[in-house]
């Protein structure tokens, strides 16, 4: 059925409770509150991998009940940024152990190159794989050590220096891959050398074995087939032969991240995979896959050069709905067709008038207006109702509970005053998830001052709207991701607050399901702490089993 809209009341108890002069003398709970900010791949034959796919970090510790994370949670997360991928070292071991490259080899290739008549190449597996199998394993065959992800023109002599010097076999590989037309037009290698490399000849120096037309072909390719990878403040650029064959999807079925031999690069499945099915991989992060079609494609389209044709994004925008102007109940859906107009209603199976089409995309507009400042609104709230918590100070809580009421009526409001669109639309669950954080930092203040009952309800409420919009993001994104672990770390942190011991522990083992598909991804550096928080999980487990 359909997910229900956040309450627009925020429970006035609450701020008698706290002008009640309540005292805050009680331990202050560590709050789980702060927000976080098929598979048809795009025609036209092979395309690069993107430099920053959707990455594996650590959610936070989820409060009340059992801990789930030890004191070192608190430090950064083991998550890929905008550029991905360290070299992990091999841990130090007595035993033999069988390497990712020796395994693939026993097994023979688990993938495949096929031709397709539309489409071009296309990378298959050659046999069902389970969720969090290895399917691919390399080293680069160029990398360059960069400032930013962005090349100056020094790291584009660098990159043409580093192709002149490989040998005739693997320079022949290289200019194998995708090679769009020109540059990107957005691009530093256009800004640099020109759209169509009208400045090679003039700025860069290259060996006499390359031919200008060859030294191209492979700047573009550079372009488009390169993963970043953060070290140590700067970004080391990679080139791979095998990864950079895989297409993208905006609903992947693998993973790629830090192999577990040094240097190496690991793909792994995201879920099980059917023989001969084709293996994707996102090309752009977790905050891109969220958003509606359009928004999506603009990204690939400006960076990677094509028109994304995956089957999120050539089937109905499930980012974006509307309620059908029939009033057909629950079931009464629409949502917008790759045409861009609004499809047939779900229950009923008619499409809506140009009239009811307009009023739906109108209020999808009000909303829009609103939904940035009102969610800046409720996260700001939020940090002031944490920052009297744990100084204590019951005055500057009472202060923050009027913000905090403001910022409610704020996220509440917009989705109240435009009921043509539904709870499920991406801008209501963003306006969803940071009311139900603060609903759990004031219900902490409740609980530190004396007032449970007050603090149950502001729980109740919380952990409603995170359900409800967990429940709506998953169904328009149903992978295992770093922010879907750490809404249900929050949502089962507000489950134990409210005793509802069963739920937490449901909750909490579909989070460590999770962490074990994706975590295996994150930087190196971060491993360790993305290994404690893990066993963290596993032992609130069996704390809640013996509960």
């Amino acid at each position: 059925g359909e997910t229900k809209a956040f309450p627009a009341e925020t429970a006035p108890a609450a701020k008698a409770a706290v002008q009640d002069g309540a005292e805050m003398s009680t331990p202050v709970p560590v709050s789980a509150s702060e927000p976080t900010t098929d598979e048809v791949t795009p025609g036209g034959g092979e395309k690069p991998a993107a430099a920053a796919p959707f990455g594996a970090r650590p959610p936070p510790v989820a409060s009340g009940g059992a801990s789930v994370a030890s004191s070192t949670a608190s430090s950064s997360p083991p998550g890929r940024g905008s550029t991905q991928f360290q070299p992990r070292r091999p841990a130090k071991t007595t035993t033999t152990k069988v390497s990712p490259a020796e395994e693939l080899a026993k097994d023979a290739a688990v993938t495949e190159v096929q031709d397709t008549p539309d489409r071009g190449k296309i990378v298959v597996s050659r046999r069902g794989l389970e969720a969090g199998e290895l399917i691919l394993c390399e080293m680069p065959v160029l990398s360059i050590l960069q400032d930013s992800s962005v090349p100056t023109m020094s790291d584009l002599q660098a990159w043409t220096t580093a192709f002149g010097s490989l040998d005739e076999q693997p320079r022949a590989r290289v200019l194998e891959l995708y090679c769009p037309p020109t540059a990107a037009a957005d691009g530093a290698l256009a800004a640099n050398l020109g759209r169509n490399g009208e400045d090679v000849n003039k700025l860069l120096t290259y060996s006499s074995s390359l031919e200008p037309d060859e030294l191209w072909r492979f700047l573009r390719i550079m372009e488009c087939n390169t993963f970043g990878v953060d070290t140590n403040g700067r970004v080391l650029v990679e080139l791979l032969l095998e990864v950079s064959r895989l297409n993208h999807s905006c609903l992947p079925n693998a993973l790629r991240g830090p192999g577990s031999e040094f240097g190496t690069v690991e793909v792994r499945a995201l879920r099980p995979i059917l023989p001969g099915e084709e293996l994707t991989i996102s090309y752009v992060d977790e905050e891109v896959l969220l958003t509606p079609v359009d928004g999506r494609r603009a990204v690939l389209q400006s960076r990677w050069q094509f028109l994304c044709s995956c089957g999120r994004c050539s089937g109905p925008d499930m980012t974006r709905s509307f309620r059908c102007a029939a009033g057909c109940g629950p079931r009464g859906v629409l949502y917008p067709t790759p045409a861009g107009n609004l499809g047939a209603c779900c229950a009923c199976g008619r499409c809506p008038s140009e009239e009811a089409s307009a009023k739906a995309l109108a209020a999808e507009a009000s909303i829009s207006e609103v939904a940035s400042s009102a969610e800046t609104a409720a996260i700001a709230a939020a940090g002031r109702v944490t920052e009297a918590l744990t100084a204590r100070d019951g005055p500057a809580f009472e202060q923050s509970v009027e913000a905090s009421m403001s910022a409610l009526v704020k996220c509440s409001g917009a989705a109240s005053s435009n009921p043509d669109v539904t709870p499920m639309h991406h801008l209501v669950v963003r306006l969803a998830k940071a009311a139900a954080s603060l609903r759990a930092v004031l219900g902490d203040g409740l609980a530190a001052g004396g007032r449970r009952k007050h603090a149950e309800d502001m729980w109740g409420l919380a952990a409603s709207e995170m359900g409800e919009a967990m429940e709506a993001e998953h169904k328009s994104l149903p992978i295992p991701r770093d922010g879907r672990i750490a809404d249900l770390m929050r949502l089962s942190g507000l489950y134990q607050r409210l005793g509802r011991n069963d739920e937490a522990r449901s909750t909490l083992s579909t989070a460590l399901a999770a962490m074990r598909t994706v975590y295996w991804a994150c930087a190196p550096e971060r491993r360790e702490v993305s290994d404690e928080m893990m066993r963290g999980v596993e032992g609130a487990l069996a704390s809640l089993e013996k509960a």
